[in-house]
C-alpha cells in the first residue's frame, strides 16, 4: 500500500470519526485529547509507514503529515475549497478534508440534507456543475443511490448522493484535472 493510499484511507477514517463525534452531546470530554507535544503517532497496520496526526487546540480538527505533506480533516467547508467555483448543494456541512498537493484528491465534503431523493438531489447538483461549466460523465442510479464524476478544465468532481434512514448523505472527492 503506497503512502498516498494510506494518507487517503487515514483520512477517511479520521473524518468518520469527526462525523461520528458530533452526534453525541456537548460534553467536552467527549472532545480528541492531544498528548502534552499535540502530536500523536500512528503507525498503520502494513507499517510500512509512519504517520503523524496532530490533533488541533479545539478538537474540531485533525491535521496529518508524512513524508507527501499535510492533510488537514475537520468539521465544516474544508479551507480554502473553491465554493464559487465548484457550487455545492445546500444542507448541513458535516465535515470535509483539504488533501495535500502530492495527493490523491484536493478536497472532500460530506453534506447532509434532510429531503429529497438521491436522484433528485443529484439532478440539482448536475444542473448546477454544468452551469459552472463541467462535462457530467454518464452516471449512476441504484435504488436510493446516486453517482457521477463531472469535469472540467481545472477540477474532476466525484458525487455520491445516497439515502441513509430519513436522511440523505452526499460525499464531493475534489481533485485538481492533470
Amino acid at each position: 500500500m503506497t503512502s498516498r493510499t494510506r494518507l487517503g484511507a487515514l483520512a477517511a477514517v479520521l473524518t468518520a470519526a469527526l462525523v461520528l463525534s458530533g452526534c453525541g452531546g456537548d460534553d467536552d470530554s467527549e472532545k480528541p485529547k492531544a498528548s502534552d507535544e499535540g502530536t500523536t503517532k500512528v503507525v498503520l497496520p502494513d507499517a510500512s509507514g509512519e504517520v503523524t496526526a496532530k490533533v488541533d487546540g479545539d478538537g474540531d480538527g485533525i491535521k496529518i503529515t508524512n513524508e507527501d505533506g499535510e492533510t488537514v480533516v475537520g468539521k465544516g467547508l474544508p479551507d480554502g475549497f473553491p465554493k464559487d467555483e465548484i457550487p455545492i448543494v445546500d444542507g448541513d456541512v458535516v465535515g470535509g478534508t483539504k488533501g495535500n498537493a502530492a495527493g490523491p484528491y484536493s478536497y472532500t465534503v460530506l453534506l447532509q440534507l434532510d429531503s429529497g431523493s438521491p436522484a433528485s438531489v443529484m439532478a440539482d447538483i448536475t444542473r448546477s456543475l454544468k452551469a459552472k461549466g463541467f462535462a457530467a460523465t454518464p452516471g449512476m442510479s441504484v435504488d436510493q443511490m446516486s453517482t457521477a464524476i463531472f469535469r472540467s478544465s481545472k477540477y474532476e468532481v466525484g458525487v455520491n448522493v445516497v439515502r441513509a434512514d430519513s436522511k440523505i448523505s452526499v460525499t464531493y472527492v475534489v481533485k485538481r484535472a492533470a
